[in-house]
């Protein structure tokens, strides 16, 4: 890890974030040795030069970090995924009790596919990031051949 923070700080890059679901499943250590290790991560990046950012998954991808209030208590500013954020069922309530610590976001639907249109409260989310000045990106993982 410290290898690829200096590679990622080396071409001027100033943050990172781990999502990785492949390393969040099955875990074999427990909740206490989790949160330790990724302390150890969030050092090591820092003395790159790198903000780490955590994202949380829902239950299905990852046995940890499956809410944003987790990630808040492991770091005060975080990276906003709305699949997890509409997986795990919450409402525009829940994003103002939050939205003090989201950094940076990413609009991603369940299923990370292309169905925006399908959930409409992705719309108020994104309104209520910009009238926040928060930077964010869209997400599409799962993108079938023919579609446009």
């Amino acid at each position: 890890f410290a290898e690829l923070c200096r590679k990622i700080n080396s071409l001027g890059y100033k943050s990172i974030i781990f999502g990785s679901p492949a390393l969040r499943k099955n875990k074999t250590v427990n909740y206490k040795e989790i949160i330790s290790r990724l302390n150890d991560l969030i050092l090591t990046s820092t003395r790159f030069g790198l903000t780490l950012y955590f994202e949380a998954l829902p239950s299905i991808y990852s046995d940890i970090l499956n809410s944003h209030k987790e990630l808040i208590n492991i770091q005060k500013k975080i990276h906003f995924d709305s699949a997890t954020f509409i997986s795990n069922g919450k409402t525009l309530n829940d994003l103002n009790s939050i939205l003090p610590f989201i950094e940076r976001f990413h609009l991603s639907v369940p299923g990370y596919g292309m169905n925006f249109t399908d959930f409409p409260i992705l719309k108020d989310i994104y309104q209520e990031l910009i009238r926040n000045k928060i930077k964010g990106t869209i997400e599409i993982q799962n993108r079938k051949k023919k579609e446009k």
